[in-house]
């Protein structure tokens, strides 16, 4: 990507717009990744409904626990009126929720003095290869892939 920066810039400076621009991109390259990596779990067309459970985050890249049991919900009565398979990793909001998380796709907050975030992939250790998402907490989509999703 910086490569990418420093080949539409010029190298000389970067303004708003080329990272805006840039963010575009890399929302691109990251769902890509995404894909890839789901994949080996679920088929193309799983990896379909999968991507459309975002679009019950529509302009809410923060939220509840409630609320996404709430759209969790949805989502799987969409599904069923649709008669489609569930995707491997959604078929309770808790694993869901474990989903998003094991893939950075989500975050979770805690207030302490301030707020603090925590990401899968910063948690992960040698001692803690899959460190569980907190329930009934506070979450936000990686803004990558709010955009990536439409959420934003």
């Amino acid at each position: 990507m910086l490569n990418e920066m420093i080949e539409a810039t010029k190298g000389d400076s970067f303004t708003k717009s080329d990272f805006l621009s840039m963010l575009s991109d890399y929302s691109r390259y990251i769902e890509g990744e995404l894909k890839d990596y789901l994949l080996i779990y679920m088929s193309d067309s799983n990896f379909s409904d999968f991507r459309s459970f975002f679009a019950y985050f529509a302009g809410h890249r923060d939220f509840d626990y409630d609320f996404f049991v709430e759209k969790h919900l949805l989502y799987i009565k969409y599904l069923n009126e649709l008669n489609r398979e569930i995707p491997t990793g959604m078929e309770t909001a808790r694993e869901a929720l474990q989903l998003l998380y094991d893939t950075n796709i989500i975050g979770y907050k805690e207030k302490r003095d301030d707020w603090r975030m925590y990401w899968s992939y910063k948690e992960r250790s040698y001692a803690n290869m899959n460190p569980p998402v907190k329930l009934g907490g506070n979450y936000v989509f990686h803004l990558a892939y709010a955009k990536a999703f439409d959420i934003l």
